[in-house]
């Protein structure tokens, strides 16, 4: 994941029922939710409060990061 300022975090993703989980390479882990209303994607922190906005979803490495 690379952050709107910078930082490239990397780390293991695994699916669960209504989330997934990630874990950072020497940083924390936790469960996430990314919730969709009309126009926005947005993501749920572990204790659900809101965590900001999902500005682009690209699979693999296309910035070479």
């Amino acid at each position: 994941m690379t952050l709107p300022d910078g930082p490239t975090f990397k780390g293991t993703l695994s699916l669960n029922q209504d989330s997934y989980h990630v874990a950072w390479d020497g940083g924390p882990a936790g469960d996430w939710q990314i919730i969709y209303a009309p126009g926005t994607y947005a993501y749920v922190r572990p204790d659900g409060s809101a965590g900001g906005a999902v500005t682009k979803i690209v699979p693999g490495n296309p910035e070479g990061f």
